[in-house]
């Protein structure tokens, strides 16, 4: 999210990027549980493996949001059709491997991001609705929060 809305109870978004680790997660994951904390995980395709997915697939069981994230700025510069492509095909991987679908929430590489890439995502819908079997998770209205006025 670039901007935050300016109404109702302050909110924080807790988010982890870079996974999934095989070593790091799973901590991580017993730690929000026990805490009753939900969050959203970012993760780059190339670290979901068949190894890794067990992992991913409690992410998604314990309630936390899942969205894409990137390795590198080059997917920025891709053109238009092929950014879109990369993104369905990492979405697929993750249902295929999991069963679940992740939100349509996408966090470039470091952050970056550029005007070409906003309009890459505003122009095109992201993940295509025939994408999936089962139905996406709303549409990062499922990005977890926390209430920070409690």
């Amino acid at each position: 999210m670039w901007r935050m809305p300016q109404y109702g109870r302050p909110t924080v978004y807790l988010t982890f990027d870079d996974g999934p680790n095989p070593a790091a997660t799973p901590m991580l994951l017993d730690v929000l549980r026990r805490e009753n904390v939900q969050a959203t995980f970012f993760l780059i395709d190339r670290h979901l493996t068949a190894a890794t997915a067990p992992i991913v697939r409690r992410t998604f069981e314990d309630g936390h949001a899942v969205g894409l994230h990137s390795h590198t700025r080059r997917l920025m510069l891709l053109p238009p059709g092929t950014f879109t492509r990369t993104l369905a095909d990492a979405a697929t991987r993750i249902e295929v491997l999991t069963g679940y679908s992740p939100c349509r929430a996408f966090r470039p590489h470091a952050g970056w991001r550029s005007v070409t890439g906003r309009s890459r995502s505003r122009s095109r819908r992201w993940p295509p609705p025939a994408a999936h079997s089962r139905p996406p998770q709303e549409t990062c209205a499922r990005l977890r929060s926390v209430d920070v006025t409690s």
